[in-house]
Parts: C-alpha cells; structure tokens; sequence
C-alpha cells in the first residue's frame, strides 16, 4: 500500500498502542482481559506477541477497512459496516461496564473476592497517564495527516506545469507555512 496515511496509522499502532496495551497488559492483566481469560493459566511468553501484534495492527487494518470501504460505490456496506461498528461497541458498553470499571483478579471479580473501582484503585492514574499518551500521539498524526492534506490541495493545478516549477512551487509552499 503507498500511502503516507497507511504509514501513520501504522506509526500509531507501533508507537502508541502496542505499548500502551502492553504496559497495561503488564501492570493489570486481569483488567486488560476484562476477566475473559485467567491470564495466571496464558503462558507470557505467548501473550506479548499476540498483544503486540493484535494492537499494532489494528490501525492500520482500520485503515486498509476504511479506503475499502470509501472506494465502494454502493452506500450499502459502509452502512452495514457502521451499523456492526455501533451494535458491536454498545454491546461492549452494555455487557463489559462493569468488567471496565471494576479492577479485581480474576478469581476475585468472578467468584465474589474484593473488587475495587476502577477511581480508587491504582490502575487509575497509570490509565489516565497512558491513555493521554496515546491521545498526545494520535493528535499528532492527525495534525501529520491534515498538514499533508492541506499542502496538496493545489496539487490538481500544478502537474499541468513542468516538472521544475512543479518542485519549486512545492518548496515555497513547504516553506511559507
């Protein structure tokens, strides 16, 4: 694929995501699963690739979703594919709130132990530190992003010029702003 966007979104997924789901893997695995899995019985060795590669990837197969699914011509499949993205994550919200605000160890949260939540326990400051990185870095590429969109907007009526003047109008263009 050749396209700087694919490009970040791949950055965000290695430089924001995977190690933010890796050091909350680390600090708060029972937390990090939402108590689906007992991660005391998941071999480490296992789950770090496996997260690495589930959170780095994501951004970009966003991506690769989206381009396909803006290329479509039909309205039909990005609306069933927004409707599943809806339907998917109320499902979440309403099945897995208390899995999210709740820290506990997987035995505790499933067989009636002590359950904090999720404000007064010390997952919460390490939450909010790494959850403002990883907005600080996806603010960024977005502001990458809509630097590179702007600088093209004159592209269309440059490539009818010749190529030197076509470098020299993108130079001063890169440079006035």
């Amino acid at each position: 694929m050749k396209s700087r966007y694919f490009v970040v979104a791949g950055f965000f997924g290695l430089a924001a995501l995977a190690p933010a789901g890796l050091a909350l893997y680390l600090l708060y695995p029972d937390w990090s699963l939402m108590y689906l899995a007992n991660p005391r019985h998941l071999s480490l060795a296992m789950m770090i690739p496996f997260l690495f590669a589930l959170y780095a990837l994501t951004p970009p197969l966003g991506f690769l979703a989206t381009l396909r699914l803006l290329a479509e011509p039909r309205r039909g499949p990005r609306r069933a594919a927004l409707v599943t993205w809806i339907g998917v994550t109320a499902f979440v919200l309403v099945f897995g709130l208390n899995r999210i605000f709740t820290v506990a160890h997987y035995d505790a949260f499933h067989y009636g132990g002590l359950r904090l939540s999720l404000f007064g326990s010390a997952l919460f400051l390490p939450l909010v530190l790494i959850g403002g990185a990883v907005v600080s870095v996806y603010a960024y590429a977005i502001l990458h992003v809509r630097r590179h969109i702007d600088l093209g907007e004159d592209l269309p009526a440059l490539r009818a010029q010749s190529p030197t003047s076509l470098s020299t109008s993108l130079t001063s263009a890169t440079r006035t702003s």
